[in-house]
């Protein structure tokens, strides 16, 4: 992901595999970044933990 609102849009995809409490407070993160209210460290790491909960995760 390259910004906030790029995370927000793939989080919204009628195609993401799982919508959970982690997927639930990623597309609030990511909302919050865009509106200047959280930092994007917070928007990243709560997708990584939407991808983990939705087993899309690739770590390297």
């Amino acid at each position: 992901m390259r910004s906030a609102q790029q995370a927000f849009e793939v989080l919204s995809r009628p195609d993401w595999p799982v919508r959970g409490i982690e997927h639930a407070q990623a597309v609030d993160a990511a909302l919050k970044v865009v509106d200047g209210h959280r930092s994007a460290v917070d928007a990243r790491d709560a997708l990584v933990r939407a991808a983990r909960e939705a087993g899309t995760l690739v770590e390297n």
